[in-house]
């Protein structure tokens, strides 16, 4: 991993507040899903991990072009 970097994990096991075609817990602000859906996703996220800080969220993408 790189530096700085101390874990990663995905997941799509938890509950959220998104809604269809989204949801249930999307956490993606890029998505088109409504942002205060994906920000109380995040919270619900990082309160479930019991996570010390916010963590980095990365820009996935699909496909060939990166």
């Amino acid at each position: 991993m790189p530096p700085g970097v101390r874990g990663g994990c995905a997941t799509r096991q938890f509950e959220g507040v998104s809604a269809a075609p989204f949801g249930p817990a999307n956490y993606g602000d890029r998505s088109g899903d409504d942002l205060d859906a994906v920000h109380r996703n995040r919270a619900l996220l990082r309160d479930r991990l019991a996570l010390p800080a916010e963590p980095i969220w990365l820009r996935q993408v699909h496909g060939r072009a990166v």
